[in-house]
């Protein structure tokens, strides 16, 4: 899974993506409930079941860095 990043220009993106890397294929995901901030520089961690732990990273603003956790669920629909 991605969660964002920079892009060509060097600004924060918010670009939610898994990859299969049996299908070598990329899919845009959708969010729903309360969504992490923007972050860039973050760490993500796969803990099984479909879940990542979504951890740290800084402001794309330069206000600071993060000290949160997130329980990330993927679910793909078929």
């Amino acid at each position: 899974m991605i969660f964002g990043g920079i892009d060509q220009k060097l600004n924060a993106m918010r670009f939610i993506t898994v990859y299969d890397f049996l299908d070598h294929k990329f899919t845009q995901l959708r969010e729903s409930g309360v969504p992490p901030p923007t972050r860039i520089n973050h760490g993500l961690l796969e803990i099984g079941n479909g879940m990542f732990l979504l951890y740290g990273g800084e402001d794309p603003a330069g206000r600071g860095s993060f000290a949160d956790l997130w329980h990330v669920r993927v679910h793909l629909e078929e």
